[in-house]
């Protein structure tokens, strides 16, 4: 019994699965690659700066309108962390998936933000989990070990000075 109700829940998704609602465009795929070079936060005395190199690739949603509603994708890649003043940097990777909700005005987050590690220190910047931001609103929900969000940056400030 169980094995019969498996096979039918593959074919039911294999055959609704890919239907797009009645008027509605189907989705499209999207893929990417960009290159960013931004301030991430302050350590006081130096300004800490993140160039990231990212890829992305994913799924935009539409509606009956033809409307984009939903992109949901994921992204991967490496930051440099990097203090402009003495030059000392440290390099990490990331990957995630993305949820950027068009119709509800807001971007959800699943899974590893930062991940800088140091050998024989371990992960002295780290930031996995989920969050939410809602468009006009800033965070509007986290979850997880963020020290991003929470402002945890003391030990990245001092391998950095």
């Amino acid at each position: 019994m169980r094995t019969r109700l498996l096979l039918f829940s593959a074919v039911a998704i294999a055959l609704f699965g890919t239907l797009s609602p009645a008027g509605a465009s189907a989705p499209t795929t999207t893929s990417g690659d960009e290159t960013v070079d931004t301030f991430a936060f302050s350590c006081g005395t130096f300004d800490v700066w993140d160039y990231s190199e990212f890829s992305w690739s994913g799924t935009e949603h539409y509606d009956a309108d033809g409307n984009l509603i939903r992109v949901e994708e994921r992204v991967y890649g490496f930051d440099r962390l990097y203090n402009k003043t003495t030059g000392e940097s440290v390099e990490g990777t990331y990957s995630n998936h993305e949820t950027v909700d068009l119709a509800n005005g807001d971007v959800t987050q699943n899974g590893q933000i930062f991940r800088i590690v140091i050998p024989g220190a371990g992960a002295i910047f780290l930031d996995v989990g989920k969050f939410v931001i809602t468009f006009g609103e800033g965070l509007t929900f986290l979850a997880g070990h963020h020290d991003f969000f929470d402002e945890q940056v003391e030990a990245i400030c001092a391998y950095l000075a």
